[in-house]
């Protein structure tokens, strides 16, 4: 069975091609204790650059929600999620209601395209532009338009191991900064590079 990237992300389950991707795009997989440490970095990160706790704050391809919760209870108020697939979000009205009642069920794309210039403060993610096919890439313009003072992205750049359908080498500094966009700081986050941008 083939699939596009969207439709995949959408559904992993539905894809998997043997017993090493079970977990991957399994909801209750990311909300394993395991990765805390990965959202308690993304705040740190934050709030090291001077991210502002009352911007309005988006995050593309959220999951069940780890991040946010992490963000809400750090006290950055206005925080928001965008995913693409269903049940990761009904996992989160399951575990962590407070933070679904935050989140959109969307594909990235056509939830930012919708939006003004400018509609958020920060725009961030984690483990998700990886994902993006070059077809797709359409995707960083849309994030820089629609953030009007930082983006922040915690991404693999280059893909190791088996399995790496759907994952895309990419430097994102070299991406953003064609955007416009100036990097202020930059740390590793496992096998992840962390930057923040801004305007």
């Amino acid at each position: 069975m083939t699939e596009t990237s969207r439709e995949y992300w959408r559904s992993p389950d539905k894809y998997h091609q043997n017993v090493h991707e079970k977990n991957f795009g399994r909801p209750e997989f990311y909300l394993d204790s395991k990765f805390n440490a990965i959202s308690e970095q993304i705040v740190e990160m934050l709030d090291a650059v001077g991210a502002d706790k009352s911007w309005r704050i988006l995050e593309v391809g959220c999951n069940c929600g780890r991040n946010i919760k992490f963000l809400l209870q750090a006290g950055y108020e206005n925080v928001e999620g965008v995913e693409i697939n269903p049940e990761a979000v009904e996992v989160s009205w399951e575990e962590i209601p407070h933070v679904a009642r935050r989140i959109q069920v969307a594909d990235a794309q056509s939830f930012l395209a919708m939006k003004p210039p400018n509609s958020y403060d920060l725009i961030y993610t984690q483990s998700i532009l990886m994902h993006v096919p070059p077809e797709d890439d359409y995707l960083f313009k849309q994030m820089s338009r629609v953030a009007s003072k930082m983006l922040f992205v915690s991404e693999v750049e280059i893909q190791v191991g088996n399995l790496r359908r759907h994952k895309y080498d990419r430097n994102y500094k070299d991406v953003f900064e064609r955007l416009g966009w100036r990097q202020v700081l930059v740390a590793p986050n496992n096998h992840r590079i962390m930057r923040v941008f801004v305007k």
